[in-house]
C-alpha cells in the first residue's frame, strides 16, 4: 500500500478509537464522513439511509451545496449505485465508472446532474449491513479522476472496521443500558475496563463462546482471545465462570 494510503489508514484506525469512544448509541456520521473524505480524497461526502423510497441524509460534509444537493437527493432512487445495491442486496463496496464503464456513466442523467450542480463526477459507496428493502451506508464524490483500485481497497478495509465498530456499539450500549447503578463508571475506571472489554464481557454472559463472539462482532478469534486475557487480569480472575461471577459481584452485569 501506498505511503499516502497508509497514512490514511492510520486515520481510520484513529477514527475507530473516536468511535468507540463516542457516548451516544449511533455512530457519529458527521465525523466518520469528514475523515473519509480526507481518507479518500473527496469534495463531499454523506450517509444515506434508503427505505420505503424515502431517502435521509445525514452528516453532510458541503452545506454550501445544500439546495444543489437536496435536488439530487430527489434522484437518489434512480442512482445506479443505489439502484445496483437494492436489486442484488450486495454490500460490495462500488464506483460509478467500475460499474457501468466510462461511457455508460458519463452519458447517464445523474453524471450531468452531478457535474452540473455538485462539481462532481466521480461516485462511490460504502454500504453497511442493513434490513432488507433498506440501504445504509456512506457516499463520496469528487470531480476529476475516478476513484483507484487501491483507494477502493481502502474503501473496503474501511467498510470492514465500520461494520465491526458498529456491532461493538450496539452490544456496549446494550449492556450499559441494562445496568442500574449509578457506580457503574466508578467501577469500570477503577478496573481500567474498555468499552471493547466490555462488549466481550457481555457477551461472554450470553454463553457466547470466543468463536460466535468473533462472528458477532466481525473480529479475529485471536482478537477475542486477547480481550478476555485483559479481563482475567483486570478482574483477577482465571476463567469465563470466574469471571461472570466476579463481573456479577461489582454490578458489571445485570441481574437477570
Amino acid at each position: 500500500m501506498r505511503t499516502d494510503l497508509v497514512t490514511a489508514y492510520q486515520r481510520v484506525l484513529d477514527l475507530t478509537v473516536a468511535i468507540l469512544e463516542t457516548p451516544e448509541p449511533c455512530l457519529p456520521v458527521s465525523l466518520i464522513t469528514t475523515e473519509l473524505t480526507g481518507c479518500l480524497p473527496s469534495t463531499i461526502g454523506f450517509h444515506f439511509d434508503l427505505r420505503a423510497g424515502v431517502a435521509q441524509i445525514s452528516g453532510l460534509t458541503r452545506e454550501d451545496d445544500l439546495d444543489s444537493f437536496h435536488t439530487m437527493l430527489s434522484m437518489c432512487g434512480s442512482h445506479p449505485l443505489f439502484h445496483y445495491l437494492r436489486e442484488t442486496g450486495s454490500t460490495d463496496v462500488l464506483d460509478a465508472r467500475t460499474l457501468l464503464g466510462e461511457r455508460t456513466w458519463r452519458d447517464s442523467g445523474i453524471y450531468a446532474m452531478s457535474r452540473a450542480l455538485l462539481d462532481v463526477t466521480e461516485h462511490v459507496t460504502i454500504p453497511l449491513p442493513a434490513p432488507p428493502g433498506t440501504l445504509v451506508g456512506f457516499s463520496l464524490g469528487r470531480d476529476g479522476t475516478g476513484y483507484t483500485e487501491a483507494e477502493l481497497d481502502l474503501a473496503r478495509r474501511v467498510q470492514a472496521i465500520l461494520v465491526s465498530t458498529d456491532r461493538h456499539r450496539r452490544v456496549y450500549h446494550h449492556w450499559h443500558e441494562s445496568i442500574d447503578s449509578p457506580h457503574l463508571g466508578a467501577i469500570t475506571e477503577e478496573h481500567r475496563l474498555t468499552p471493547r472489554e466490555l462488549t466481550i464481557l457481555a457477551l461472554l454472559a450470553q454463553a457466547h463462546t470466543a468463536h460466535a463472539i468473533a462472528r458477532r462482532l466481525g473480529i479475529s478469534h485471536r482478537t477475542v482471545n486477547k480481550h478476555l486475557e485483559n479481563l482475567y487480569r483486570k478482574l483477577g480472575t482465571s476463567d469465563r465462570l470466574s469471571t461472570i461471577q466476579r463481573a456479577h459481584a461489582l454490578g458489571l452485569l445485570p441481574l437477570n
